[in-house]
């Protein structure tokens, strides 16, 4: 199920997503670590997505550090520190003073802006690992139940030859069902379908929505018998290699 672009969004909405959407001539970002072809540079020159991206990485591949930078970091490690403390029982929080601030680059934003967005996917994924779900109702010890640590997903994932016919799993013990998500990149749910089984057949309808270059999402939340969720594996996300000869290719 698709959901609807918002009418209050109007027309500014609807011209950022399509400017955002890749094309099929889009090149994926690891190849502007090597030599680009006479039509892939020809496409970069008149496409403000892939001179963007081609920027982007640019600029991650200089890695210049920049005065104040070290404070940025040793913030983020401080943060991340405190973090992970008062995710414990009963832990005090200690107070980390904000860095000083840093030189701005032309974009608006810190050099280290890229790190720091690195940082916190990764502090976001280790506290998946090592904070209870406190939203799970008592065992009938009176104990909290809590739930396994992840759904280990077999496949697809990153970069694949053609648009996925099967999402597969490993099973997890206690499972009654899976509810299994396929979304955007932003959130918006494209197919949900439920099933007993650590497997699932993909529609022709909704392989046709993973185009070439377009990057998906989907996940997978294992049930019990009461339909709680026991255990969940998490954003996976993959896409469409470009097939060898395509225009831009």
């Amino acid at each position: 199920m698709t959901t609807p672009i918002s009418p209050n969004g109007g027309e500014v909405e609807r011209m950022w997503q399509q400017a955002l959407e890749p094309g099929p001539s889009c090149l994926a970002i690891d190849r502007f670590a090597g030599t680009l072809t006479a039509a892939e540079a020809e496409h970069v020159a008149g496409c403000a997505r892939c001179q963007t991206e081609r920027d982007l990485f640019a600029a991650y591949e200089a890695n210049e550090p920049v005065e104040g930078e070290g404070l940025a970091v040793e913030w983020i490690a401080a943060q991340t520190k405190r973090r992970l403390a008062a995710s414990q029982p009963g832990a005090a929080r200690p107070a980390v003073a904000a860095p000083a601030a840093a030189p701005r680059t032309t974009w608006g934003l810190p050099s280290w802006a890229l790190m720091a967005a690195s940082v916190a996917i990764i502090v976001g994924g280790a506290a998946l690992l090592v904070t209870p779900d406190r939203g799970i109702e008592t065992g009938t010890g009176g104990g909290e139940v809590y739930r396994t640590v992840r759904v280990e997903v077999t496949g697809p994932a990153g970069e694949v030859a053609e648009a996925p016919t099967q999402f597969v799993w490993t099973a997890v013990t206690g499972a009654g069902q899976y509810e299994v998500r396929l979304s955007e990149v932003d959130g918006t749910e494209l197919w949900r379908v439920t099933t007993s089984s650590p497997a699932v057949s993909v529609p022709s309808e909704v392989r046709a929505r993973a185009l070439p270059a377009k990057t998906l999402v989907w996940q997978v939340s294992a049930k019990d018998a009461q339909g709680r969720t026991i255990a969940e594996s998490g954003p996976t996300g993959f896409r469409v290699r470009i097939a060898p000869g395509t225009p831009g290719r």
